[in-house]
């Protein structure tokens, strides 16, 4: 969930307890820690990279 891979001790402890977080959680974590500032600060360049890194719903 983290970058390169390292889990946090909440994570550790999340993962143990098999808390299955919804995936739009993991893919605004998964931005704010490897999309630049700049991408993140303009709110239409940050939703399409989050659109993109959320599954879509259904087959």
């Amino acid at each position: 969930m983290t970058a390169h891979g390292r889990l946090t001790a909440g994570e550790r402890q999340l993962f143990d307890t098999s808390v299955a977080l919804p995936t739009e959680y993991k893919a605004a974590i998964d931005a704010i820690l490897n999309l630049f500032p700049a991408t993140l600060s303009d709110a239409a360049n940050a939703r399409d990279w989050l659109d993109l890194s959320s599954p879509a719903d259904g087959p």
